[in-house]
């Protein structure tokens, strides 16, 4: 294993380590909104991100912060999770509920009618939608996307590793990781290493992103 790559491990590891043998009664991170915002009996196409929302509040630590469908003044396209980790950077997931299956050069969504019979299925690109919504993020922000590392992943949370040839993919959460906190964190801090450099641009991000929503900060 390359020596950058051996150190990233070792140290997102030892903030694993810490994370786990902290008390079980932990502080949770801060979540923008404070709970989930949509009646899954109304939108149960949104029962995914539902799944993801909860599943983070539950496994990250308490100084992380959670953004769910937001973005700054003056961007049109969001993302479904923006996830703040202090002294590390960003990670940007989007959720891709229901039945999710890797076609020819692209991942395949099954959708379903509103009295939940599978319909068809339609072609998504979830790196794509990240990749765009970051790009407005940036722009509209005033920040440098250098100043913030940053990590894309696509979470699967209904698909097991094991419907994928490659099996289990850095930039891929599936059904595996939201089986217990402890796995989710161990992917989540393993994505980035501390970079105490960028701590300042990581602030002018999360004021940017709760100026531009009405909710109240409070803890889920």
């Amino acid at each position: 294993m390359p020596f950058a790559l051996h150190r990233n491990h070792f140290i997102a590891q030892r903030r694993y380590d810490a994370l786990a043998s902290a008390p079980i009664a932990q502080a949770r991170p801060t979540s923008y909104p404070a709970r989930f915002p949509h009646d899954l009996t109304q939108r149960p196409e949104r029962a995914g991100e539902a799944s993801v929302y909860r599943a983070l509040a539950k496994a990250l630590p308490a100084d992380c912060t959670i953004f769910y469908d937001r973005t700054v003044k003056g961007a049109r396209r969001r993302i479904d999770f923006l996830v703040l980790i202090p002294d590390c950077g960003l990670i940007a997931i989007e959720v891709k509920g229901g039945l999710v299956h890797a076609g020819p050069g692209a991942f395949r969504q099954a959708t379903h009618s509103m009295q939940g019979q599978r319909s068809h299925s339609k072609r998504i690109e979830p790196f794509r939608q990240v990749t765009l919504a970051l790009g407005q993020l940036w722009e509209k922000s005033g920040i440098n996307p250098l100043a913030i590392p940053t990590f894309i992943m696509a979470a699967f949370p209904n698909m097991s590793e094991e419907a994928y040839p490659w099996g289990r993919a850095t930039h891929i959460l599936t059904r595996e990781d939201f089986d217990g906190p402890d796995r989710l964190a161990k992917r989540i801090m393993e994505s980035l290493a501390p970079q105490p450099q960028h701590v300042a641009a990581l602030e002018v991000l999360s004021a940017a992103l709760i100026a531009n929503m009405p909710h109240t900060r409070t803890k889920p």
